[in-house]
């Protein structure tokens, strides 16, 4: 994906900055993932997906529909014969399976690790979810927890596989206060920490002036702010 060029102002008391920059979506996706090979439990040949037009039956390099394949004799392969490999730091290959989903009424689920609530800014977020209460004792439930975190800081991270797959996510649960007092509980769904790729230096307010000196002064003339009258 490339990135968007942009300008970047902020005017707020001492601070004066005018910037050309660029902006790019940081994606969970360049995680390394451990290698995974699927395999026909029958044959023992590497299954492959393959897309097709559904339509027609006609296999394309790109198609709307998909088939589960022998990497070598392209046969097709029902979803209930394939067996999943992971491809270790030494070239065996050891068998796992599909996680279970940890999300379910008759599935209660627990924290992995409890973070401080400075920690979840490091982490980059995928997706939000909304948690709520079945009724009114649980949401007196989700209040005391709530509470708790207000007074000690401390997030829970849970383990999240909404359906059976081979990767898990986590959720970061906090709550969230709005103005009028009251509560809602938010889950930030994760991957990683946020690994920037683009490291600049820190520097001190006098070395930048000392950097920019003349060009800054023609840059940023005055300062715009509304009048409050």
């Amino acid at each position: 994906m490339a990135a968007r060029k942009g300008n970047l102002r902020m005017n707020q008391g001492d601070l004066q900055m005018n910037a050309n920059v660029r902006f790019k979506k940081l994606k969970s996706e360049h995680l390394s993932k451990p290698e995974i090979i699927r395999r026909d439990k029958k044959t023992g040949e590497e299954v492959t997906r393959k897309t097709y037009d559904k339509s027609s039956g006609e296999m394309l390099e790109e198609g709307y529909g998909y088939k589960w394949m022998t990497k070598e004799s392209g046969e097709e392969v029902p979803k209930e014969r394939i067996q999943y490999f992971q491809v270790m730091d030494d070239g065996e290959e050891r068998q796992i399976q599909k996680r279970e989903s940890t999300i379910g009424a008759d599935k209660p689920v627990s924290p992995v690790k409890w973070i401080s609530a400075d920690e979840i800014q490091e982490y980059l977020v995928e997706r939000v979810y909304e948690i709520w209460g079945e009724n009114h004792d649980d949401e007196l439930q989700l209040a005391e927890f709530a509470n708790w975190y207000r007074d000690h800081g401390q997030a829970p991270v849970i383990p999240v596989v909404f359906r059976k797959k081979l990767y898990q996510d986590w959720g970061i649960i906090t709550p969230y206060f709005d103005d009028n007092g009251d509560f809602s509980i938010i889950m930030r769904i994760t991957k990683k920490k946020i690994q920037p790729q683009h490291e600049m230096d820190v520097m001190t307010h006098d070395e930048i002036q000392d950097e920019l000196g003349d060009v800054h002064d023609e840059e940023v003339e005055t300062v715009e702010q509304e009048a409050p009258f």
